[in-house]
């Protein structure tokens, strides 16, 4: 609902246990302006305090491809700025692994890219113990959800299910 209510040109997202660097947006609006045709963008965070981010301007987006994403979460919703026209928005039927449902779906369609800068501060690390990403039975139950339902962005994917539902299941 909020994100169909924005205004703006993206979106940004900000979990209520995270904090963002102070000059995120003014980063982020950098990189967009510089490189045109940015529709999803991502960064990395920190459990520490946050480093100063000396020359971040030099810094370059690195495209991340669907395979990348598919493997591994590297994007954490605090860390998400997406183009607010992209139609593709959470699936209100997942609660848990919802971010990385996301993100498959939005790496399948679009150009996804990395600032390599720690723009978050993660107050509560995943997977330990505090949230929902705290249940871990249930967050496998999601990624494997999750990983099932993969099938449907293209018949290609069908194959590789019952690989990577193991894999899920063993972790």
């Amino acid at each position: 609902t909020g994100w169909d209510a924005e205004t703006g040109d993206y979106i940004t997202f900000l979990d209520s246990d995270d904090e963002w660097y102070a000059d995120k947006l003014k980063i982020l609006d950098f990189y967009i302006k510089k490189q045109t045709g940015l529709s999803i963008i991502f960064h990395s965070y920190t459990l520490n305090d946050f480093t100063r981010q000396a020359n971040w301007k030099q810094v370059k987006p690195q495209k991340y491809s669907f395979g990348k994403i598919l493997v591994s979460n590297p994007v954490q919703s605090s860390c998400l700025c997406i183009l607010r026209k992209i139609g593709t928005r959470f699936d209100i039927r997942f609660r848990y692994c919802e971010d990385h449902e996301l993100m498959l779906r939005l790496a399948f369609q679009h150009a996804c890219y990395r600032i390599p800068l720690r723009l978050t501060r993660l107050y509560s690390p995943q997977l330990l113990g505090q949230g929902l990403s705290g249940n871990l039975w249930k967050m496998r139950s999601g990624e494997m959800n999750m990983y099932w339902r993969i099938g449907r962005l293209s018949p290609l994917f069908l194959p590789l299910s019952p690989f990577i539902l193991l894999v899920s299941l063993i972790k």
